[in-house]
């Protein structure tokens, strides 16, 4: 079994990247591969837990509305029809401190679908 600091360096060298306020017991929890009674990963090695955890982060990416959850819509459409400035403030600090410091400068189109591919929650404006 792999411990917490082992599945964290390799996560560090070579999983996408993840938001730092991720931790690698919530990583696993989301993956399901925790064990109930020491909280760590069963039967892991670094591949499959990268692997799955790449998977995650591609296949996650959180949804906007501006019509407080009525629908969902693109986040170029969002980017159009609402005030940016609405958008920041619904967004999380340390997420959104995080795709600054990975992308900018870009186009806030961007900017939005990086940052819900890092969301916990849906974003809900309206």
């Amino acid at each position: 079994m792999m411990t917490t600091y082992e599945l964290a360096k390799h996560l560090i060298e070579h999983a996408e990247p993840i938001p730092d306020l991720i931790n690698t017991a919530r990583a696993a929890e989301i993956i399901g591969w925790m064990d109930p009674d020491t909280g760590l990963p069963e039967d892991l090695t670094p591949e499959s837990f990268t692997a799955a955890w790449n998977s995650i982060i591609r296949n996650s990416m959180r949804r906007i509305s501006i019509d407080n959850g009525a629908s969902f819509i693109a986040p170029e459409k969002a980017v159009e029809l609402a005030d940016w400035d609405t958008i920041v403030s619904m967004m999380d600090d340390d997420i959104r401190e995080q795709v600054a410091d990975e992308l900018a400068p870009c186009s806030n189109a961007d900017f939005l679908r990086r940052y819900l591919e890092y969301a916990f929650d849906d974003m809900i404006i309206g």
